[in-house]
């Protein structure tokens, strides 16, 4: 049984370029100081670098390092090992202390590196590139590492290879290069002690080309290969001569961007979309001094500067999503220097709180001409007052409640923190500065654990003078049952308010029962049945209670939950245009399929699927450009044959309300919330075909047509139509892609604003 009080646990923390102490210890088995382990503390930078430092455990086992984190969401992880034991890890708390315990029972990761066609890559690179963990061990449950050397070993002559010193339960993503080969990792996480992990690497693509200035070699810049995502791959510098070369990229849709030295600026090149082992060889910049944007960023209220703002220009020089940045300095100006072209600069406070703290103009255009400097290209930070909840918390004696803990049931917060986070001062009033505009629903929430006491009050229009009277916490219990009535251990029991914001939870005995508690009095609860440790299920595989008021001190028996753990198979083969078997092709399966690849016969399986429903099944070649979607009830097929095919198209008109051919503009997005794929995979896949953002931008030429290339065969897609310029458009129709050829989906009705 949880307490409400200890619900959730921030894992992760954030300082604005401050200088910290990261300290710890290390413990063997036997929970004594370990000296002379290998300690290892990554870190963010401003602006966003990954920043590493190494040392070594004292005699006592004692670590300290000295790092300056940056802002946004960066963790600082610590990691620990020696050999012949396994290692620990662990997300470092802001100012607490952290210890890492080594176990004597390591266990080795083993697997195969081959290519494409199944023959073993010898002498390949592969390393350990993010560890994970059960949520129940705390102190973080997922760490990519930066450091590619601390795990890593290479494959003999059978391709094979084994990663030591990890600990048991734990699960591990395992990358892999080699020479004129991609850098590629497993589809799935596997078992740390798992001794059948497969990665397969495709020829690498290659990029190259040569900088120059006026006609001579710029050597020493860094070159940056990046997805139009904003996804980042191994970067390289230029040597003597000018010239670079990429290193180990896989497949898909690059611009290539130019860190140019101070008083330079440079065109990006692409994009380039590059099917396995293409090379393009002519990628190739000119560096001139370009021109300058200059502004400032002002609190709109108090005219004063906003000093460490981020300034974002997307444009030849940056076409990718993120674009060049800089941030403002102590008088909070900016100066970018950028090639010639046409921009969009925008700005970004860190911390700043939507909708209450807003950047206006949220962009700016701007056209940069050689020589040129661009002043007044300024922005003000506004501020609206955010809504203020005034009141306090009586016992149930009706005294006033000291030191109790509360909290606001409904307001959005953008940063990790505990529920409970607010407290009442000595007369047990509180005040709360709320995040969310929308108060209609809000509830404030009051808990003293100790006593076992709670109270809920609804906000009141003025939000003033809000009472909230402690009452004897209820409790609510039950079971959970298959859909045969079978007790099901081990599963997790969530109780929240009526739109489901958890307060509680349990998780099922032996016996399939469970106690859910302390909760409020007064307020809709609801309870469900969410899966088990090492079986989450979807919400059409869940049962949820009736909603639930209940009384101070009250202990509800509910009738018992249902919760459908059977799951699906589906099995199926991938061909190509002849006909012929593919081997290694990726497949993506929704509602819990994952990912996998065929097998040399073209076959896969997956399984774990929801109890009903259709899937979406999508299909890609591992090095041609071949690809196909379907949709299928696994009830229905034991077996579904994808044929891969090109790429299709789309085109159409657009009318006025009168019936007139228009401009306008389209955007078009995959139905079903993008097929039901992970969106990391969704963004791997437009790069696959040769897409540069997740909506598909088109516009109407003079006569009213439109038409977008590279649409997957047997997908479904949703057009949105809105005037020339729309930041808003209006959603028109849903159709199937086809393989090969282009649909023409008719008229689209522009409406009228």
């Amino acid at each position: 049984m949880a307490t409400l009080a200890g619900l959730l646990l921030s894992l992760a923390w954030a300082v604005g370029g401050e200088q910290v102490t990261v300290s710890g210890r290390v413990v063997g088995p036997d929970g004594q100081g370990m000296p002379d382990c290998e300690v290892l503390v990554q870190y963010g930078t401003p602006p966003y670098e990954r920043m590493l430092q190494r040392g070594r455990s004292e005699a006592d086992g004692r670590f300290s390092f000295e790092v300056e984190v940056g802002g946004g969401d960066w963790v600082v992880g610590v990691v620990a090992q020696k050999p012949g034991l396994a290692m620990d890890w662990a997300h470092v708390p802001a100012g607490e202390e952290v210890t890492l315990r080594l176990r004597r029972d390591p266990v080795t990761c083993a697997g195969t590196v081959t290519d494409v066609d199944g023959n073993p890559i010898a002498g390949a690179t592969v390393f350990a590139a993010s560890l994970h963990r059960s949520e129940d061990e705390g102190r973080g449950t997922y760490l990519s590492l930066a450091d590619e050397a601390l795990l890593s070993t290479r494959t003999d002559a059978q391709g094979r290879f084994e990663i030591g010193e990890l600990r048991p339960g734990w699960k591990v993503r395992i990358a892999a290069f080699a020479q004129g080969r991609e850098r590629a990792a497993t589809l799935n996480l596997v078992p740390a002690a798992a001794h059948d992990a497969e990665i397969v690497l495709r020829p690498e693509v290659v990029i190259a080309g040569r900088a120059t200035h006026d006609g001579k070699p710029v050597a020493g810049m860094r070159v940056v290969f990046s997805s139009p995502m904003g996804h980042r791959y191994p970067t390289t510098v230029t040597d003597k001569d000018g010239r670079y070369r990429s290193v180990h990229l896989p497949p898909g849709l690059y611009h290539v961007l130019f860190e140019a030295p101070e008083g330079l600026s440079a065109r990006a090149v692409g994009p380039l979309n590059l099917k396995a082992g293409e090379q393009f060889t002519e990628a190739d910049v000119e560096l001139t001094p370009g021109g300058l944007v200059q502004g400032m960023l002002t609190d709109a209220e108090t005219g004063q500067p906003i000093v460490g703002a981020k300034v974002f220009a997307s444009g030849p020089s940056r076409p990718s999503t993120f674009g060049a940045r800089v941030r403002t300095d102590d008088s909070g100006e900016y100066t970018l220097r950028l090639a010639p072209g046409d921009y969009q600069v925008r700005a970004r406070v860190q911390g700043a709180w939507l909708p209450w703290e807003e950047v206006q103009p949220s962009q700016r255009e701007v056209t940069i001409s050689e020589g040129q400097t661009l002043a007044g290209v300024d922005f003000t930070l506004v501020k609206t007052p955010r809504p203020v909840v005034r009141g306090r918390v009586l016992n149930p004696d009706g005294e006033p409640a000291a030191g109790v803990r509360l909290g606001i049931l409904g307001d959005v917060t953008l940063e990790p923190a505990d529920l409970l986070r607010y407290e009442t001062d000595a007369e047990g009033r509180f005040q709360v500065t709320l995040n969310s505009p929308d108060t209609s629903w809000m509830l404030v929430l009051a808990a003293d654990a100790e006593r076992d006491l709670l109270g809920v009050a609804r906000m009141k229009e003025t939000m003033e003078d809000i009472e909230v009277e402690l009452q004897p916490g209820a409790y609510l219990e039950g079971t959970v049952v298959d859909p045969a009535g079978d007790v099901v251990p081990g599963c997790l029991v969530p109780v929240g308010t009526s739109r489901l914001d958890m307060l509680a939870y349990a998780t099922t005995n032996d016996e399939g029962s469970y106690v859910v508690g302390p909760l409020p009095a007064g307020v809709g609860l609801r309870a469900c049945a969410v899966g088990t440790e090492d079986r989450w299920v979807r919400e059409d595989a869940r049962e949820y209670s009736e909603r639930i008021s209940l009384k101070p001190g009250e202990h509800r028996v509910l009738p018992p939950l249902r919760l459908n753990l059977e799951t699906r198979s589906l099995r199926g083969v991938v061909i190509d245009p002849e006909m012929q078997p593919v081997r290694n092709a990726t497949v993506h399966v929704s509602a819990g399929g994952g990912v996998t690849a065929t097998d040399a016969e073209g076959a896969f399986e997956v399984t774990g699927l929801a109890p009903r429903g259709e899937v979406w099944v999508l299909a890609i070649h591992p090095t041609e450009d071949l690809f196909l979607a379907a949709k299928v009830d696994p009830d229905e097929i034991e077996q579904v044959e994808l044929i891969l095919q090109r790429l299709g198209a789309a085109s159409g008109t657009v009318v006025d309300a009168q019936g007139r051919l228009t401009r306008a503009k389209l955007l078009l997005y995959p139905a079903d919330q993008y097929w039901g794929l992970d969106m990391g995979i969704y963004f791997d896949l437009l790069g696959r075909t040769g897409h540069a953002e997740a909506g598909l931008n088109a516009e109407t030429d003079e006569a009213g047509r439109w038409q977008v290339e590279g649409l997957v065969g047997g997908a479904e897609y949703r057009v949105y139509v809105g005037p020339p310029g729309a930041k808003r458009y209006g959603e028109e129709t849903v159709f199937t892609a086809q393989p090969g050829i282009t649909v023409d989906i008719g008229a689209s009705r522009l409406e009228e604003e």
